[in-house]
């Protein structure tokens, strides 16, 4: 079985719960909850307003990983794999 891509999606931080945690807003207002990597879970200070990339996996859209070492830069995403589910948490 091959190993497709995850999916990807730009947010903004709209509350650090802890230091690992935090919940954000993708761009179709859908709110979800994400979490540092565990390499990076001492090393990154998260922000409110922070503009931030995230993985989800294809089961889970309410959650995602926040991945790190990239620019959040909206032109490399593919259109196609931005979460759509307009369901509210």
């Amino acid at each position: 079985m091959p190993h497709e891509p995850p999916i990807t999606s730009l947010a903004e931080i709209i509350e650090v719960l802890d230091g690992r945690r935090c919940r954000a807003v993708l761009p179709n207002g859908k709110q979800v909850l994400a979490h540092l990597p565990k390499s990076a879970r001492d090393s990154v200070a998260l922000q409110v307003g922070e503009e931030i990339r995230l993985e989800f996996s294809p089961f889970d859209f309410s959650r995602a990983r926040i991945r790190m070492g990239e620019v959040a830069n909206p032109s490399d995403l593919d259109p196609s794999q931005q979460p759509n589910d307009d369901s509210r948490t």
